[in-house]
């Protein structure tokens, strides 16, 4: 449901065709570039910056090429194609999205804009994202390569050039102006931004097809010369990027803000702090390696790598410490819900939070059996849990960090009827765990109990 790839890409399409509509004129060229550019606006109002920058440049230098002749200025459209094209693309969009943007203005806009505002930081990060690495050797050779590759551009193209270039501090004007929420962060400014990174990648593409010409004339060096350093330098990206430990196995969480907010190099001693985190939340949201129930610490002392299964699971991420124990005990991972115990109700605001859990969703959807997934599981479903190997179901009575939020409202029904179908093998003050086949019970660390109150002790009195 994220607009954000596909922004990208009409928006990137609206560039190249602009440019192609630019030096042929013909009309189907720019058909296109109003195409892909109403459509990457109604994907994301914010794309409007970039289309409107490239029909703005477009419509001033046909008017300037029909009044000036003499200006210079190659093949370009009839100011009379370009303004019919035009306005054409302004209509489209007001039918598109002036409903959806006049409702917006008294609630989801509202809630959205005069929330935050970037700083320096946030654009460094902004940049790390870009060009996929934290290294500031490789981020100081890319925007290098973008620098030649817009010389070299300006060269070949010059509306193209200063047409590209003045969509940035318009970008940056636009951003400042509205302030929209959590824009602080380097992943949302990336966002709002991500039709400028193809835009980006262009020119560091430009600048890279530069200097290797370069090279190979002055050191009269072979067509392969240039695949070899290209490719080359491609693999310094990746390898120095964010790829090779999110494909690390086993990882269930490859999307998870520790791997996707910042390229920098991770933390494992303890639980991650998101730039999302809001400045007034009072609870502790670290959790410490030490931190960890003796469970974990049992998984990884034994050489299985059946699966498990977690409860419950914030959608969150900086909620969401799931990717946290699975890199301590290297176990595949699976997400249990459960729907049906509690009354579907509307969620707080009409939206979604990061402590919403999942449960509280899925309750919502009008037809269960629907549900598809593939890291997920009804707790209900136990015959599929076993057709999977899952070994454990883990349930979380409460974190290791306070994240304010009390446990889903069927909790406690979904733990007594766990008691009453599978064997407990574990319990502590904050997880309880249940074993899914018959193997015997494994020996708890010390300090663990396998009761919290006298309800879990009667339980247990009752199966002995």
């Amino acid at each position: 449901s994220r607009p954000y790839s596909a922004v990208a890409c009409l928006g990137f399409f609206s560039v190249l065709f602009a440019a192609r509509w630019m030096q042929s004129s013909r009309l189907r060229d720019g058909m296109a570039f109003a195409l892909c550019g109403v459509l990457a606006i109604y994907w994301h109002p914010f794309a409007g910056v970039t289309v409107a920058t490239l029909g703005g440049s477009i419509f001033l230098t046909t008017i300037l090429r029909t009044f000036r002749p003499s200006s210079g200025i190659a093949v370009t459209p009839s100011w009379k194609q370009a303004s019919i094209l035009l306005t054409g693309m302004g209509v489209t969009m007001l039918i598109l999205i002036l409903p959806a943007f006049l409702n917006g203005l008294s609630h989801s806009f509202a809630d959205v804009a005069g929330q935050n505002s970037i700083g320096p930081a946030t654009v460094i990060r902004f940049l790390s994202l870009v060009c996929g690495v934290s290294n500031p050797i490789l981020i100081g050779l890319f925007l290098a390569l973008c620098g030649v590759g817009i010389v070299d551009l300006w060269r070949r193209n010059r509306w193209l050039t200063y047409t590209l270039v003045a969509i940035f501090p318009l970008q940056v004007i636009a951003l400042l102006a509205l302030r929209p929420h959590s824009s602080h962060v380097g992943v949302v400014l990336t966002r709002y931004s991500i039709i400028l990174v193809p835009v980006i990648l262009m020119f560091a593409a430009c600048g890279l097809q530069t200097v290797l010409d370069a090279l190979a004339r002055r050191l009269r060096l072979s067509a392969a010369f240039h695949m070899i350093v290209a490719f080359a330098f491609v693999v310094a990206l990746i390898v120095a990027g964010p790829l090779p430990r999110i494909c690390v196995a086993p990882n269930n969480f490859t999307n998870h803000g520790i791997f996707q907010q910042t390229y920098q190099g991770i933390d494992w001693g303890r639980f991650f702090v998101s730039e999302f985190t809001p400045p007034s939340f009072y609870e502790a949201t670290e959790i410490r390696t030490e931190e960890l129930s003796g469970f974990y610490r049992f998984l990884r002392e034994t050489s299985g790598r059946r699966p498990v299964v977690e409860y419950p699971m914030f959608v969150g991420d900086h909620f969401n410490p799931y990717y946290f124990y699975q890199w301590y005990h290297k176990r595949p991972v699976m997400i249990g819900y459960s729907v049906g115990l509690s009354q579907a109700k509307p969620l707080m605001g009409g939206g979604v939070y990061g402590n919403t859990y999942v449960d509280e969703i899925l309750t919502l959807a009008p037809d269960p059996s629907r549900h598809r997934f593939r890291n997920m599981i009804d707790l209900d479903d136990v015959s599929r849990m076993r057709s999977l190997g899952i070994e454990y179901l883990i349930m979380h009575k409460r974190f290791e960090a306070e994240f304010n939020r009390p446990l889903p409202v069927d909790f406690s029904a979904i733990v007594q009827r766990c008691r009453r179908d599978f064997e407990t093998r574990y319990e502590d003050a904050y997880i309880v765990v249940f074993g899914l086949d018959a193997e015997r019970s494994i020996a708890m660390p010390e300090g663990a109990r396998r009761a919290t109150d006298q309800e879990d002790v009667e339980t247990q009195e009752e199966s002995l």
